[in-house]
């Protein structure tokens, strides 16, 4: 198993990430096609050697309310440093955007960094985010993930590409599907996996990233996955998409204990 962080450098406001590293088999998402998509940037290191260079973990989340970002656990090591955190909102261009502060992350409390089991985490911004035409919150699930075995997930990051060549863009993959069973064994209690195409699937630089439904009942699109890891050899036939399961989370109080969001409590 494979876990999906990708470590970046980039010269402070000179340029943008140096990564040539994007989704497998995506396409360039257009403006305010994926308004629920966020990029952290967790800032690790500072070269020396080069001026302004900062070095870090790139990562994807989803928006989820008016100051809540959601992502996956092992995109952060314990304890967080906040002020380490660069949250960007609002752009298909990498590290484009509005940047936000952070001002406490929380991560599951039984989340091991061994067995990456409960990989979920939940990001609070220190000011509101300001929503509009091309940014809007993602839905919550109303129903098991076992409800969607044979849907196609909408997965999307700014992770490898089958070509190595360098993009700027959100990269959008259409062709993973939900599997009721799995091809790899490796999927704990509390995530599900999806396969797609000639060796299409997530890659580094992915993780924290959304997988979500287009549903009816739903403006936006419908969260039912957050990118963690793969299983098998990136880029070939078969490999498995490995995703936390969000309503798994909504079962056991998790996100309605720790967001406060309504539409998270499934007791209410």
């Amino acid at each position: 198993m494979n876990l999906l962080t990708l470590w970046v450098c980039f010269i402070v406001v000179f340029s943008h990430a140096s990564a040539e590293d994007y989704i497998i088999d995506g396409q360039n998402s257009k403006s305010g096609e994926i308004k629920w998509q966020a990029l952290l940037f967790v800032i690790e290191a500072r070269d020396r050697e080069v001026k302004n260079s900062i070095c870090g973990v790139s990562c994807g989340g989803t928006i989820i309310s008016k100051n809540q970002i959601l992502s996956a656990a092992h995109c952060f090591h314990d304890p967080v440093n906040v002020t380490n955190i660069m949250v960007y909102i609002g752009s298909p261009k990498y590290r484009y955007g509005t940047q936000y502060n952070v001002s406490d992350v929380k991560i599951h409390e039984s989340y091991d960094n061994v067995t990456n089991i409960n990989d979920i985490a939940i990001l609070t911004l220190k000011e509101d985010i300001k929503m509009g035409k091309d940014v809007a919150p993602a839905c919550f699930p109303k129903s098991p993930i076992s409800t969607y075995f044979g849907k196609t997930l909408i997965v999307s990051g700014w992770g490898k590409m089958r070509n190595l060549k360098k993009a700027e863009d959100l990269q959008v993959l259409k062709n993973l599907v939900i599997q009721a069973e799995c091809p790899q064994p490796q999927i704990r209690e509390g995530g599900f996996c999806a396969v797609g195409k000639f060796g299409s699937s997530t890659a580094p630089g992915d993780s924290g990233g959304p997988a979500v439904l287009k549903l009816k009942d739903c403006p936006t699109a419908t969260l039912v996955g957050i990118v963690e890891s793969i299983v098998g050899k990136l880029g070939t036939v078969g490999v498995q998409a490995n995703f936390v399961d969000v309503y798994y989370y909504m079962e056991n109080n998790w996100l309605c204990d720790n967001t406060g969001i309504p539409e998270t409590c499934l007791s209410n």
